[in-house]
């Protein structure tokens, strides 16, 4: 890889990555919000990834 590939394709990647995460998520609580669960289900998956992801990351750094 040229030396110049690497310090570009990095946070290029890694903006396209918490937009790509953001949009998702964005999406996902819009549709929520739309549908019978409301708001109440907006909080569901909140407090689903609040706690999945330390846990996750618990588990990786423990192996």
């Amino acid at each position: 890889m040229e030396r110049w590939l690497l310090p570009l394709s990095i946070p290029l990647g890694a903006a396209l990555f918490v937009v790509v995460v953001g949009g998702g998520l964005g999406g996902i609580f819009t549709l929520l919000a739309e549908t019978s669960l409301g708001n109440y289900g907006a909080i569901v998956i909140g407090i689903g990834l609040v706690v999945s992801v330390p846990a996750v990351g618990w588990y990786l750094t423990r192996r």
